[in-house]
């Protein structure tokens, strides 16, 4: 669980730090790119975290 959560923070970091290189900073106001950005690095952080502690390690 808690990995699950540890990545979830990191792709919503990731996915800001992403969106604001991708689309830069228009100044102070509320930016749906930068919200939709964070919500896919979330998915894709989840998702790959849920997939690697299924598969288990490796022989």
């Amino acid at each position: 669980m808690a990995r699950t959560v540890a990545a979830a923070v990191l792709g919503i970091v990731a996915g800001v730090i992403v969106s604001l290189i991708v689309f830069g900073d228009d100044g102070p106001g509320f930016e749906i790119r930068h919200v939709i950005m964070a919500l896919v690095g979330l998915v894709v952080a989840v998702v790959a975290q849920r997939v690697l502690q299924t598969r288990g390690p490796r022989r």
